[in-house]
């Protein structure tokens, strides 16, 4: 759980957008203290989040982590990318984001980002042609003969010629994989 910092120059300090915030896995990598430091808010960001009910809750469960949480004012007409690159260099912070958009713009003016997705993505287990995995098949899958199961972290496996093991857990080698946005698919054939 994240403890409430004491202001130093040598806090960490996070600057969040509405995109991130309404995906809300960020939270998790606070309240397991991956992350520790001061959350900040651009006004504009939070506002954007409280249109929907994800961005409602992650604000929420923010302010039980203590963290020390903290919404700053936005100018007046300035669109939300703008408004997190000038308050990330102003405040010294890192930003963390899941936008490629605000996360291009703020490498480029050299500001330090966590791209979120990049890093649940590389957090994957890994899995190579050849390799063999152990899994319970849970589903015929959507081709002909296809079992279909799932790995730790949610890694679906499609396997060919095991739809009739529906229950059973199978051996089976990996021969392709691919990296979706909602996760891995591992396409494999039985052993």
């Amino acid at each position: 759980m994240c403890a409430m910092v004491q202001s130093s120059s040598l806090e960490s300090r996070f600057l969040l957008d509405s995109e991130t915030l309404i995906d809300g896995r960020v939270i998790n990598l606070f309240r397991i203290g991956l992350l520790s430091g001061r959350i900040f808010i651009p006004r504009i960001s939070y506002e954007l989040a409280r249109e929907s009910s994800k961005g409602r809750s992650a604000m929420a469960q923010l302010q039980q982590l203590k963290c020390g949480l903290s919404i700053q004012p936005s100018p007046n007409g300035i669109s939300e990318v703008d408004e997190i690159v000038r308050a990330a260099k102003e405040l010294g912070a890192r930003l963390i984001t899941v936008s490629e958009l605000i996360g291009d713009r703020a490498e480029k003016l050299g500001l330090p980002v966590i791209n979120l997705k990049e890093l649940l993505r590389s957090l994957l287990p890994r899995a190579d042609p050849g390799d063999v995995v152990r899994v319970r098949i849970v589903k015929r899958g959507k081709g002909s003969g296809e079992g279909v199961g799932y790995l730790e972290f949610g890694v679906k496996v499609v396997v060919d010629r095991a739809g009739d093991k529906v229950g059973k857990e199978v051996a089976a080698v990996v021969k392709n994989a691919l990296t979706t946005p909602s996760g891995m698919v591992l396409f494999t054939e039985l052993v």
